[in-house]
C-alpha cells in the first residue's frame, strides 16, 4: 500500500504495476482508498506516469465471459430481473484446520469473522458484476453456519437487492419494481480434494434471468 500511494513528486517515485490476489482487501475503506488513488494516478498520468492496478479475477477474461457480457450490454436477454448463483468447493481441509489462521480468524480490525464467504465469494461476485456492470448492490441479507473446530464460516446464503442503472427513468430514478434480486450461496463442504488423483475442483453455477431470455454459466 505504501508504494502504491507514494507521492508522485518524490524524486524516488516511479509508476508501478500492481497485481494482487482476490479479495484485494477485507477492509472496505482501504479498498475505496486504493481505488481513489489509482483513479487519481490515471487522471494525472502526464504528470506522474501511469501504472496498472490489477486484481486476479482471471475468469472475467475467458471467451465465454466476454460473450456473456456482450449479450447483456446489447440487450439480448432484455432487462435483468433475477440472478441465481452458487459455488461449492472441497475446502473442509482448509477451514477446519486451526493452523490456517489467515483463513479462519479475522486478520484486521474491520473483519467480524473469516472463512469460506470471506475468501471465496469474490469468485462469484466479481464475475457477476463484470458481466452485469450496471448493477449496484443496495441491500444484503445473509445467513451462515460455521466450523465446529475453527468457527470459520463454511456455508452461506445471501439475498442481494441491486439497482440497475440501465433501468433509470428520465429523472435518473430507479423504481422499486425494477430492482434486481440476486440469490447467492456457497459452501466448503463439497467432498473431495483438489490435489488428489483424480482431483475434485470447485463447482460454479450462475443463471442470469432477463425479460427476453437467460444466460446459464456453469462448470
Amino acid at each position: 500500500k505504501r508504494e502504491v500511494l507514494m507521492d508522485s513528486k518524490n524524486s524516488d517515485y516511479r509508476p508501478l504495476h500492481v497485481f494482487v490476489e482476490k479479495p484485494m482487501t477485507t477492509d472496505v475503506h482501504q479498498a475505496k482508498t486504493l481505488r481513489d488513488h489509482v483513479m487519481k494516478r490515471a487522471q494525472n498520468k502526464d504528470e506522474c506516469g501511469s501504472g496498472c492496478f490489477l486484481i486476479n479475477h482471471t475468469a472475467n477474461y475467458r471467451p465465454q465471459t466476454r460473450k456473456a457480457r456482450s449479450m447483456v450490454e446489447h440487450g439480448k436477454i432484455g432487462t435483468i430481473r433475477h440472478i441465481n448463483a452458487s459455488m461449492s468447493s472441497p475446502l473442509s481441509w482448509l477451514f477446519d484446520n486451526p493452523q490456517n489462521r489467515g483463513w479462519t480468524e479475522p486478520t484486521s480490525d474491520e473483519m467480524v469473522g473469516n472463512g469460506f464467504c470471506w475468501g471465496q465469494s469474490s469468485h462469484l461476485l466479481a464475475w457477476i458484476y463484470h458481466v452485469c456492470p450496471t448493477l449496484h448492490p443496495q441491500k444484503v441479507f445473509c445467513a451462515m453456519n460455521y466450523s465446529s473446530v475453527t468457527n470459520a464460516d463454511v456455508s452461506h446464503s445471501a439475498t442481494i437487492v441491486c439497482s440497475d442503472l440501465s433501468s433509470c427513468n428520465e429523472n435518473n430514478e430507479i423504481s422499486e419494481g425494477n430492482n434486481v434480486i440476486m440469490s447467492i450461496s456457497g459452501t466448503s463442504l463439497l467432498p473431495g480434494y483438489e490435489h488428489s488423483d483424480p482431483g475434485v475442483g470447485k463447482r460454479i453455477s450462475i443463471a442470469i434471468y432477463g425479460t427476453k431470455g437467460a444466460i446459464l454459466y456453469s462448470g
